[in-house]
């Protein structure tokens, strides 16, 4: 069996040769190289050679195992499944760990990454990239959307439950408190109800009625408003976060700050 897939090992590259000598003509070195490796994978896929991984030791196809130019059949002698354990492994270790960490924290790399964020490249590459993604997300279908926003929530919820979400929810809060201390900030339960009332329980953005409001910042706290009964308006959880720091919602977004009465417009 051996000497068969010797034989049959040999006679796919006398193929891959034979057909890399025609195209040569017309192809660069390193494409001629990428292809024929391609050929020739493809003639041993129709000999159904497998491979024994020197890890796990099972039989599988070449497909199991990624290129290596050295190796036996052109593939790596361990399967991707245990590669992928070893070097999960690997980069688990306490001394790789902190090699990382010192090369990201290094003077060096700092300088490095900070000139080719300003550099034409970069730009160019990042712009190239957000148009690629814009037309990626017009081309997916509403289920496809839906599916990934479900996703990214249950990511997003899980994230926080991480120490480090954990972390960076108390980093928040604590900035945000540290910024409403040094503003004026006088709001009282019952200016808060009354303003609530004057909006009839409606969120001043979308119109609609909602048993819980938010307090929203006309002039957001981050430019300069102040926790004041005149800077607060009530507002939905959907309004209040998709307005953000923003001074108004949108140009057609009016709200009567004198009488405190919702006017028209949405988000």
């Amino acid at each position: 069996m051996k000497n068969n897939y010797i034989y049959q090992w040999k006679q796919a590259r006398f193929l891959a040769i034979i057909l890399m000598y025609k195209a040569s003509e017309s192809l660069s070195l390193v494409s001629t190289g990428a292809l024929y490796f391609k050929v020739m994978m493809e003639i041993l896929r129709l000999f159904s050679i497998t491979k024994k991984c020197s890890k796990c030791g099972q039989e599988l196809p070449l497909e199991c195992f990624e290129k290596e130019v050295r190796g036996k059949y052109g593939v790596r002698g361990d399967c991707r499944k245990c590669r992928s354990v070893t070097q999960k492994k690997y980069h688990e270790r306490e001394d790789i760990k902190e090699k990382y960490r010192q090369y990201e924290l290094s003077p060096k790399t700092q300088e490095h990454r900070k000139n080719y964020r300003s550099s034409k490249e970069y730009k160019d590459h990042l712009r190239e990239y957000h148009k690629e993604y814009i037309k990626r997300e017009e081309s997916i279908s509403y289920e496809q959307s839906e599916h990934r926003k479900q996703l990214k929530r249950i990511h997003t919820k899980n994230y926080y439950k991480t120490e480090k979400g954990k972390f960076n929810i108390i980093k928040a809060v604590n900035r945000r408190q540290r910024i409403f201390d040094k503003t004026k900030n006088d709001l009282t339960f019952e200016q808060w109800e009354s303003i609530k009332k004057a909006f009839d329980y409606r969120c001043a953005y979308c119109g609609e009625k909602f048993d819980k409001l938010e307090k929203d910042h006309i002039i957001p706290i981050s430019k300069g408003g102040q926790h004041i009964a005149d800077n607060i308006v009530p507002a939905c959880r959907f309004c209040n976060s998709k307005k953000r720091a923003k001074l108004l919602p949108s140009k057609n977004h009016k709200i009567d700050l004198f009488s405190g009465l919702f006017v028209q417009g949405r988000l």
